[in-house]
């Protein structure tokens, strides 16, 4: 239903009216889209931190794992009588006997706490 306030009013003022609900709305989808996208960005930002402790402890894990080997077959004394032929079976022998739980009870070793 068309008042007398509608027409009284000029059509440059109708039309700024318009205009203005237009750019409200454009406004309103601008800010929705950059609340999307920020909220985006800080998930996959929490995401990529996360990936990278993984890492890291994954990186940690190895090396303390490497060491530990290391130190293993530094402390080893194999048989005489070694040869090429039977070096690896002698190695895993030594390795098995020496970080064997039982053993190192009965050798009092201990490579932390609980043993």
């Amino acid at each position: 239903m068309i008042t007398n306030e509608k027409l009284r009013m000029p059509i440059a003022l109708r039309r700024r009216r318009g205009t203005a609900v237009v750019l409200a709305m454009l406004f309103l989808v601008l800010f929705s889209a950059l609340a999307v996208g920020f909220t985006i960005a800080t998930e996959m930002s929490s995401q990529i931190s996360g990936n990278e402790r993984d890492l890291a402890l994954s990186r940690q894990s190895a090396e303390a794992g490497m060491m530990f080997v290391r130190y293993q077959l530094g402390v080893i004394t194999l048989p005489s009588g070694t040869t090429n032929a039977n070096l690896l079976q002698n190695t895993a022998d030594q390795l098995a006997a020496a970080t064997d739980p039982q053993q190192r009870v009965q050798h009092g070793i201990q490579y932390g706490p609980g043993g």
